[in-house]
């Protein structure tokens, strides 16, 4: 229900779900975790709280920051993450740090050309 909540404007929803998934602990250990968080970040964004939304996120991100390789062995969610990531980043008023993991993605591309990794960036 959860991805139909956010696309169709149930917002409330997805942020008391997101709200009661964060204040029980919220381990990112598997997929449904990830998406759980994912969407109601998105809805922190949107809600005008970015720079909640952006400290939150940095748990997604590669931990050795702009420049790194993808920290997760699946390549094609952390090409979402960081597009949601910079996002996030731009609306927070960060545009060197978005910059920084737009030439990062830039990075990744040509180190892996795949015509299905380019529609990640395109969310």
């Amino acid at each position: 229900m959860l991805p139909y909540w956010f696309w169709y404007g149930h917002w409330d929803r997805v942020r008391q779900i997101y709200d009661l998934f964060t204040a029980d602990g919220g381990k990112l250990d598997d997929t449904v975790a990830v998406f759980t968080f994912v969407y109601g970040l998105e809805v922190v964004r949107e809600q005008g709280a970015p720079g909640t939304a952006l400290a939150a996120y940095s748990s997604l991100l590669p931990p050795g920051g702009p420049g790194s390789p993808p920290g997760l062995v699946s390549y094609m969610p952390q090409m979402a993450y960081v597009t949601f990531a910079i996002r996030t980043m731009i609306a927070a008023g960060e545009s060197e740090m978005a910059r920084a993991w737009l030439e990062t993605l830039d990075a990744w591309h040509r180190a892996r050309p795949n015509p299905v990794v380019y529609s990640w960036v395109l969310i």
